[in-house]
């Protein structure tokens, strides 16, 4: 065997980057570099077994060795699994049997330093040293990607605010603006390297103290600086001053009405230089420590970093909360409580993007966070019983929306405007049809969990065995290079003899568990997109029309086919 070791650093928080390497979702993102639809089945506990497996559930039969959570996890391989049969004497044969394959993650200037170390087979050095720097700067992407993204909602003058927080903050830009003719419609932005968003969505929400950012300042000069900048035409919300709590501090609204709180400290102290603080005040006043908690029980990798509460004496009631530090997949928040004579509550003027890899990503935050009080309101928009504002979306959404093509984004705009919870499938339908086309869809549930339900689609062994619409036609043959670029070919043939035809195309998009989508001979798309529907798995399958035969025959003939894929996947 040969021993190899990889390395990269993740400006991100070790919690969050052992998430993207152990998360089903995300774990078959990042191996997919090593072979398309990878994933592993375990409890992901310490001295269990686990399978490392591909799409047609070939791979590797191993044990977790050793784990410690968010520090340190270790693999030992110990054979082959070829036809759901695990084969141990070939691994102790070929020397490789006890191989080790260790991640180590360390706690370094703020973010991690993820290393690899791995024992492998002679001759396979090279294809490791090709491919895990790649999956090691998919991880790297990944984790440093924000989970949530403050996004603010402008009258007219997101460009110009843009422009001023961007020229005051150290390590800013503007990343992307997306104009709606001549006039800016959104812009993407970053402040000392944090994501931001900001909208012209007209005057329907204004900014409060609801929702502020408290920055930390290292430096007199530096809070003096921005204090200069924020306060002018702005309103004053506390002076600049020093107080019990800080040796500067000042809260001030600018001149678009946004909310900052400057202190004089150190970034170590909090986490990161830029933190959304939540005000609960007049009706949520007294409900800081329960919506604290709620938000860090809807995360992953989130936890409670502090709470201050008022003692006897003080302004509100003692056991209230005065101060609450809490981190939300690695981001860091703040919540205060206030009195009930502030006149204001949480709008839409300030809400929080929680990126979604999936269908059942959406629907768990859309679920969790609309329960008990909450408000479902249109595209993807929220409030949650607290009265916050989020919206739960896919990245796909943003890149549908701005496609160069205006009829596909057009028909995403139309499909989103009619949806409360962000529905993938319908908008990938929508992004597929075109003025002169026309596009089918049938579906189906199938009871059965995706990662079957995947195999059981894409497994020529498996297709031979449902792709009909009828008892008398059947499939002889099937071969699937299953990958963007890859052909497919299925042989249809009547029983009887009398005819048989070649339903064959080439993949544009395979995105494991998630969506393929095609191009058929006659120059026609397919997408078929899967999503969990709890133990279940909902197939929607769209394609082109063709001119030949009524769209009723089309629509019959597809869905008996997809009637018969789930009754033989139910079945085996």
């Amino acid at each position: 065997m040969v021993s190899m070791q990889f390395s990269t650093f993740i400006k991100a928080r070790p919690e969050r980057v052992w998430q993207i390497l152990w998360n089903d979702a995300t774990y078959r993102e990042w191996t997919s570099i090593f072979h398309e639809g990878s994933y592993a089945e375990s409890d992901w506990q310490e001295g269990s077994k686990i399978l490392f497996l591909s799409p047609g559930g070939e791979g590797m039969t191993s044990r977790i060795a050793r784990l410690i959570p968010n520090e340190f996890m270790s693999f030992e391989h110990l054979g082959f699994i070829k036809d759901g049969v695990e084969d141990f004497a070939t691994a102790v044969e070929k020397g490789w049997a006890g191989a080790k394959e260790n991640y180590i993650l360390r706690e370094k200037d703020g973010g991690t330093e993820l290393s690899i170390e791995m024992d492998g087979e002679d001759g396979h050095g090279d294809y490791f040293k090709d491919t895990f720097p790649k999956a090691l700067a998919l991880v790297k992407h990944l984790a440093e990607a924000q989970k949530i993204t403050p996004f603010l909602w402008f009258d007219h003058q997101a460009e110009e605010a843009v422009n001023l927080y961007t020229s005051i903050f150290p390590n800013s830009e503007i990343v992307k603006v997306v104009r709606n003719g001549d006039a800016v419609f959104t812009v993407d932005f970053s402040l000392d390297g944090q994501r931001f968003a900001a909208l012209n969505g007209g005057p329907q929400f204004q900014f409060n103290p609801a929702v502020s950012f408290f920055v930390v300042c290292e430096t007199e000069a530096e809070i003096d600086a921005l204090w200069q900048t924020l306060s002018e035409n702005g309103q004053i919300l506390m002076a600049l001053d020093k107080y019990e709590w800080s040796g500067k501090y000042g809260w001030v609204q600018d001149r678009y009405g946004l909310s900052w709180q400057l202190s004089l400290g150190k970034i170590e102290e909090v986490g990161q230089k830029i933190t959304p603080s939540l005000l609960f005040v007049d009706e949520q006043a007294g409900n800081t420590e329960e919506a604290v908690k709620f938000y860090v029980s809807v995360f992953e990798t989130s936890r409670v970093d502090g709470i201050l509460k008022y003692g006897p004496g003080e302004p509100l009631p003692e056991g209230i909360v005065k101060h609450a530090q809490f981190s939300l997949d690695g981001h860091v928040f703040m919540a205060m409580s206030g009195g009930i004579e502030h006149g204001f509550q949480f709008n839409e003027a300030l809400s929080f993007v929680i990126s979604c890899h999936d269908q059942k990503e959406i629907d768990y935050f859309w679920n969790r966070l609309s329960a008990n009080g909450g408000r479902e309101d249109q595209c993807g928009w929220l409030k949650d019983k607290f009265g916050v504002s989020w919206q739960v979306v896919p990245p796909v959404l943003i890149r549908y929306l701005q496609d160069s093509d205006p009829v596909k984004a057009g028909n995403v705009m139309q499909a989103m405007l009619k949806m409360k919870k962000i529905d993938i499938a319908l908008l990938k339908e929508a992004y597929l049809q075109t003025a002169d086309k026309t596009v089918i869809t049938v579906e189906t549930i199938v009871n059965a969990p995706v990662e079957k339900v995947w195999t059981f689609w894409t497994n020529p062994k498996h297709i031979t065995q449902w792709n009909n619409a009828s008892d008398d036609w059947h499939t002889p043959s099937a071969s699937n290079d299953l990958r963007p670029g890859g052909a497919f070919s299925f042989q249809m043939a009547a029983r009887d003899g009398s005819m048989h035809f070649h339903f064959a195309g080439q993949y544009d998009e395979v995105d494991t568990l998630e969506k393929i989508t095609y191009t058929l001979g006659d120059g026609r798309v397919v997408a078929v997109h899967f999503s969990a529907d709890g133990p279940a798995t909902k197939v929607v399958e769209s394609f082109d029309a063709e001119n030949t035969n009524s769209i009723e025959m089309q629509r019959a003939g597809w869905q008996a086919i997809l009637d018969n894929f789930k009754k033989y996947v139910e079945a085996n």
